[in-house]
């Protein structure tokens, strides 16, 4: 029968001979040419507007193949498309994953020396003695907010300090690379067993007591230094700093060191992009010069409708602790965690733009930064938080009202509890969606305890009727945790104890209306307290509690900030539930107060108020390590995914959208990993819902045909009927495919590429939408075909009120156009405008001469008449041309003075006419 027939090329007219679902009639080629509207339409609103390229493109593929192009944006290769390409790259970094193991972690204590005189020489060796220096917990520092231990007198009196810290080294050899982490203000020289290792801001060898760094340099970005790992010892080493100020009168200094060792994985390198404003000028550069624009249009929408905020990911990361109970990362680090989460969202929206709505909200419901941004890793159930359940009804699938209840809302809550996150080894965590249906249920950080004191264990305890130990003037004092003091009298229980909650192995009867505190002492014994690296403090309770070893405060609760150092015994604590859960708190900083032996960890805890109805005490304390396989919270190189914890899941059967056609029944009983099953089976029941179709649906028409229709003017019926329709068609496209929500078919339908009888192509719909920031801003850099690297243009979009992925409000930034539009954001776009057409910023340039030479343009007529056929498809009337061009041809007084190339102004005059044609307020249409 001989080879099948070839298809008919990009340009050739005739059947579809090829075997795919698109129809014969995708393929056939239209007689005539679009018009100038169409095209502008088409450009407008499947792209970030036109430019002359593009113009071009769709005039020579046709509407139909230009639209069903963008539709299929796998179709598009952009390895070539250098504008794209070289604007990107800049934008990541490829990070190498070690796995770090600290020496010395933040938060030890150190001896440190004020700088108000010189040290002895030898200051930094070993063998020094510094059992006479003072002992500070870092940081050190004053002015920034972000020292534990404050010099409050180091102002107009000392500009350095010298601090040394003990560590211990079983095998050098096996130390590949060793690691400074630091953040410091000003200046400072390392020195390793007495060895300068590394300096910063700072001359002098060595640098004199009183010399001043030689640059100013702020905290809160730690810098790594690698160091010579020769220098090492077996045994005991020691690290010594000396910190320099730039001036005796600088308001502030810093020292906060860690020490660590890195060892390289054995695995590829991952890419990171680099920072926030590294993530927003993606959204831009992609807008501006990739092929696939509406991909990319798509992109922001979906980011938008499942909006999140970076700044509550950073806050949240910021916050998370280690499983020994140390701060696990620093505000650098957390910032750069947080972003990369932000990107890999935006980077699934992107790359599943025109899939299916099921996937998309999967994920969405699963991405850490939505689980922190709506509370999912706040929903227990002992306390479910609706946050989450109220907006993915709300504004994620059903819309607004749209046929749901408050009881839905609860019982949707109830179906998420233990939804969380977790750290995971990059090299192992499951990728989407196998994580969603498949989680983990245990934290990333495993943990094996040796117990020093266990729940269980019997404790001393004095009811709060009054001081246990007052000062002379009844002030509190400590000296009741202190391991001299006789507790011969108190009573004895065994923890937990408390009452009112039913989990109290001792309880208390007479609490409740009598006394808000009680006081407990454990007496453990320590043989070497230099071993405990990973001392931990493990407890539950309610309400407050401020716990001492040996005396000396090492842990407090949040509900007793700001009740004194010691609390009096009848002070009130903020509120907090028990309820199953535990704190953990670092201790291992704190073995340098404990002596081998007899030791006492001595706890109050007090009570919200004297009528509460419960109090619970149930305290571990332990030496804890990871367990093989585990990574820790602060790990570089881990990733942060979905994880699903039994515990706190609520396993009771769950009814939503009873007594309609739409009812979920979830059962009772699920145990383990199969209780995610609970809220996956009502996401499935949202994507077929008829509610999620409709208003997803109306979306879709809102942001592609018009704003004219919403959920209340669709119901009662007041909207066109040509928009009712649109809605309607484009719910019976979501119903065509399987799983129904395939969104290159919903586009399709709306869109009309090849018919073009959907109400998408009538001419009330032509520049009849308002550009939001990030619209107006790539659509005038797509037109002018400018230069733009992308680097202050997140500034230009904030001006004018648009900040990408930082929002509060969870239902993102406005679509319709009026909300962006009053007298100082108009401004902002004006001067954006000038900036751009004047070339006064370096960020987005435009060459004048070889834009105009390139597209034949030279008078100002045909300047007009250009930018009319680019900008408004021919729209412009005829007095408004003549006005332009009666500009572009007089001079200040209003006299004629033509537009001459060949006159030295012509560049400048040139870019003024350009921007009074940008600044009509035609250009904020689209």
């Amino acid at each position: 029968a001989g080879p099948a027939p070839a298809a008919p090329g990009p340009d050739v007219c005739g059947p579809d001979l090829t075997a795919d679902a698109l129809g014969c009639a995708a393929y056939q080629c239209s007689t005539t040419a679009p018009s100038d509207l169409e095209v502008g339409h088409i450009l407008n609103r499947v792209a970030h507007g036109p430019s002359p390229a593009d113009v071009q493109k769709v005039v020579a593929m046709g509407i139909a193949g230009y639209t069903l192009e963008q539709l299929n944006p796998n179709s598009i290769d952009e390895s070539s498309n250098t504008a794209l390409n070289s604007r990107v790259a800049p934008l990541f970094d490829t990070v190498s994953l070690f796995e770090e193991v600290q020496l010395i972690p933040r938060g030890e204590f150190w001896r440190y020396r004020k700088g108000d005189s010189a040290p002895p020489a030898n200051w930094a060796d070993p063998i020094y003695d510094d059992s006479a220096w003072l002992l500070g917990q870092t940081g050190i520092g004053y002015g920034d907010n972000d020292d534990t231990t404050v010099l409050t007198d180091m102002r107009y009196n000392y500009a350095s300090l010298y601090i040394r810290q003990n560590f211990d080294v079983a095998n050098p050899a096996a130390v590949t690379t060793l690691v400074l982490r630091l953040d410091y203000d000003d200046g400072f020289v390392a020195y390793l067993n007495g060895t300068e290792v590394a300096r910063a801001n700072i001359v002098g060898v060595p640098p004199a007591f009183n010399a001043e760094a030689t640059n100013n340099h702020e905290p809160g970005e730690p810098e790594d230094f690698v160091l010579d790992a020769t220098l090492l010892q077996p045994g005991n080493n020691v690290l010594a700093i000396q910190g320099h100020n730039n001036s005796i009168s600088s308001n502030d200094f810093s020292l906060i060191p860690i020490l660590l060792v890195q060892d390289p994985l054995a695995v590829p390198p991952r890419s990171e992009i680099r920072g926030l404003d590294e993530l927003r000028r993606l959204v831009h550069v992609r807008g501006v010069y990739s092929q696939k624009q509406l991909q990319e249009v798509m992109a922001e929408f979906w980011e938008n409708h499942f909006t999140t905020d970076y700044d509550k990911t950073a806050d949240y990361l910021e916050d998370a602790v280690n499983a020994d109970g140390s701060q696990a990362m620093s505000e650098a680090q957390a910032r750069r965690e947080a972003v990369q989460l932000e990107y890999l969202e935006y980077q699934f929206f992107y790359d599943n733009a025109m899939g299916n709505f099921g996937d998309l909200l999967r994920y969405s419901a699963s991405s850490p930064p939505m689980l922190i941004y709506l509370d999912s890793v706040s929903n227990l159930k002992a306390d479910a938080n609706e946050n989450y359940a109220r907006e993915i009804l709300e504004l994620h699938t059903m819309g607004v009202d749209n046929g749901y209840t408050q009881d839905d809302i609860e019982e949707l809550a109830l179906c998420f509890t233990g939804w969380t996150v977790t750290k995971v080894p990059a090299y192992t965590g499951q990728p989407f969606p196998t994580s969603v249906t498949n989680p983990p249920i245990v934290p990333g950080a495993q943990v094996a305890d040796v117990a020093l004191i266990e729940i269980g264990d019997s404790w001393k305890y004095l009811k709060g009727n009054a001081e246990p130990t007052p000062a002379t003037n009844g002030d509190p004092t400590t000296a009741w945790a202190e391991i001299a003091h006789d507790d011969s009298t108190w009573l004895s229980g065994v923890t937990g104890i408390g009452y009112g909650d039913g989990d109290d192995t001792t309880v208390i009867t007479d609490m409740q209306n009598n006394y808000k505190s009680i006081y407990f002492r454990k007496t453990f014994n320590v043989v070497d307290p230099t071993l405990l690296t990973n001392l931990a403090l493990e407890i539950g309770y309610d309400d407050g509690f401020v716990a001492y070893l040996n005396g000396i405060e090492v842990a407090r609760s949040d509900s007793m900030d700001g009740r004194g150092t010691p609390p009096e015994f009848d002070r009130s604590s903020g509120g907090h539930e028990a309820g199953g859960n535990t704190d953990t708190f670092n201790l291992a900083p704190f073995r340098v107060f404990l002596q081998p032996g007899n030791n006492v960890l001595a706890v109050q805890v007090h009570n919200a108020s004297l009528s509460s109805n419960d109090l619970s005490f149930l305290p571990r304390l332990v030496q804890r390590s990871l367990a093989p396989g585990s990574i820790d919270t602060g790990a570089t190189s881990g990733e942060w995914v979905f994880r699903f914890d039994p515990d706190q899941h609520d396993m009771a059967a769950k009814i939503l959208f009873p007594a309609t056609p739409f009812e979920v029944a979830v059962p009772a009983g699920r145990t383990g990993v199969d209780g995610v099953l609970d809220a996956l089976d009502v996401i499935d029941a949202l994507i077929s819902h008829p509610a999620t179709a409709e208003f997803i649906s109306l979306k879709l028409v809102n942001k592609f045909v018009s704003d004219e229709i919403s959920l209340e003017t669709l119901h009662d019926q007041s909207a066109p009927v040509e928009l009712r329709v649109a809605v309607a068609n484009a719910v019976a496209a979501w119903y065509s495919t399987t799983p129904p929500g395939n969104i290159a078919t919903v586009l399709t339908t709306i869109l009309d590429p090849v018919q073009q009888q959907s109400h998408f192509w009538a001419t009330s719909n032509h520049l009849n939408k308002i550009r939001t920031p990030l619209e107006y801003v790539n659509s005038s850099l797509r037109a002018l075909e400018a230069d733009a690297n992308g680097d202050d243009l997140p500034q230009e979009i904030s001006r004018m009120g648009m900040q990408l992925f930082t929002r509060d409000e969870p239902d993102g930034w406005p679509e319709r156009g009026e909300e962006w539009l009053d007298t100082g954001r108009m401004l902002d776009r004006l001067e954006f405008i000038k900036d751009l057409t004047n070339n006064d910023n370096s960020d987005f340039t435009w060459n004048t001469l070889a834009y105009l030479g390139t597209h034949g343009v030279q008078t100002a007529a045909e300047i007009v008449d250009h930018f009319d056929a680019l900008l408004y498809q021919g729209t412009l009337s005829t007095p408004s041309k003549n006005l332009l061009i009666e500009f572009a041809e007089t001079d200040a007084t209003g006299q004629p003075l033509p537009l001459d190339p060949l006159q030295p102004d012509y560049t400048e005059r040139a870019e003024e006419l350009v921007r009074l044609v940008l600044s009509m307020p035609h250009w904020q249409a689209q």
